[in-house]
């Protein structure tokens, strides 16, 4: 029975290695007309050069690594407070998506940001030869095998943050949760979300160096409120108006903020539409149908009292723009990734709604049971909820119910860092 399983999981490596050259081959060829895939490519060249440069010999490093922006949003806190507990220690960021990496690439907040290179046995040995970090941590759910065998190889310290699993999971279904069990196992150890995610890898993956620490982007969100930056065109926008914004929008989410925005024309609202890509072609084909009223933030000081539609064409102010609002339509929910960030407008009271692909995301129904937070199944359902919202727009228990919901989940990262200084004394 036992060498069964060995084959089985000897044919899961060779398979899984299999399928990241195809997942290459498939990048690169959209690498010729998609943007992103393009980023993804070129990114990645001479990774090997870039180190070499940088790692000098009496050097002591720490790796942080995440899939995306959203990912480094959920755990930058546990990264800062590592980095301040270390100043005398370098420290490399690495992505897997242009999300992160393009928003990073130029922070001081690191000693270097790099895309990770494709998870291949060469590439992972070569990795971890240059660098020799001396501690190793990835952020929720990203397990390449062959990083993470090569880490273990080198007994180098290697942590999970802020791990978030469910019963329908992809993680469990067989044959792939051989490889993930073969990677869990290998973890020094793993801070969960909650209490169902250690008891699937408890029971499921018989992993017992588990914790509860709680969902650690409440602490980001959290504190990004202290250091609220004033957006004067913003306010300039939106004045005294009621107001709309729609956040991470995916084109289905913009297909029914749209349609319900001419229903409301004898309304003072205010609509400021964040989409999730930012797509020139689309955005100039939506603002040029209508420029009189739908302008973007690249063009606002063009801004006039006509203007009722703003779409946001830059990264990095959405989490400022929900001070100003007063609902918030997150985007996602009618796609399979599931909804976005819904902390960050909760840290300001705010109200939300998405559509049906929630139920991933426990902070998502906990707002629910509290009332918080409405499900919209389509473009009347959006309509209804924003009518509702007008008529009450002064809810001040519901608002006070969000931020204290909020306060009750925070301290996740000092948790953990705590937990890592308590059983691994010597990293921090």
């Amino acid at each position: 029975m036992l060498n069964l399983k060995i084959f089985y999981f000897l044919k899961m490596i060779l398979l899984y290695n299999f399928i990241i050259k195809i997942y290459y081959s498939l990048i690169f060829i959209s690498s010729f007309f998609n943007k992103k895939a393009r980023l993804w490519i070129s990114g990645r060249k001479n990774w090997i050069e870039i180190l070499k440069q940088k790692r000098k010999f009496k050097d002591n490093w720490i790796w942080f690594h995440c899939s995306s922006l959203g990912e480094y949003e959920d755990c930058c806190e546990i990264f800062n407070k590592i980095k301040n507990e270390n100043p005398q220690k370098k420290t490399l960021l690495t992505f897997f998506s242009p999300s992160g990496f393009e928003v990073l690439k130029r922070s001081n907040n690191y000693d270097l940001v790099l895309y990770l290179p494709l998870d291949t046995p060469n590439n992972s040995k070569q990795f971890l030869e240059i660098l020799q970090p001396q501690s190793v941590f990835f952020s929720r759910s990203e397990l390449w095998l062959n990083y993470i065998v090569e880490i273990k190889k080198r007994n180098i310290p290697l942590f999970l943050l802020s791990l978030l699993l469910n019963k329908k999971s992809n993680f469990l279904k067989w044959p792939a949760n051989l490889i993930y069990k073969e990677c869990f196992a290998k973890f020094d150890h793993i801070y969960c979300q909650n209490e169902i995610t250690k008891q699937i890898l408890e029971n499921k993956f018989k992993n017992k160096n588990t914790s509860v620490t709680g969902n650690t982007r409440f602490d980001r969100a959290y504190n990004e409120t202290k250091n609220f930056k004033e957006l004067k065109y913003i306010n300039d926008f939106v004045q005294d108006n009621f107001v709309v914004v729609a956040g991470s929008c995916l084109p289905k989410d913009e297909i029914n903020i749209l349609k319900i925005c001419k229903k409301f024309e004898s309304n003072k609202i205010k609509w400021i539409i964040v989409p999730h890509y930012i797509n020139e072609r689309n955005l100039n084909k939506i603002t040029n149908k209508n420029q009189n009223k739908i302008i973007r933030y690249s063009n606002i000081l063009n801004l006039n009292a006509n203007h009722s539609i703003l779409y946001v064409d830059c990264v990095g102010i959405l989490k400022y723009i929900y001070k100003y609002c007063n609902i918030a339509v997150i985007g996602g929910g009618f796609n399979k990734c599931g909804i976005h960030n819904i902390i960050e407008p909760s840290v300001y009271g705010l109200k939300t709604t998405f559509g049906p692909n929630h139920n991933n995301f426990p902070e998502a129904i906990d707002l629910i049971k509290i009332g918080g937070a409405v499900i919209h199944c389509n473009s009347m359902d959006l309509y209804s909820i924003i009518v509702n919202e007008l008529e009450s727009k002064n809810d001040f228990e519901t608002k006070n119910k969000i931020i204290s919901y909020v306060q009750s989940n925070v301290g996740g990262s000092i948790k953990i860092v705590e937990s890592i200084r308590m059983k691994f004394s010597k990293l921090i």
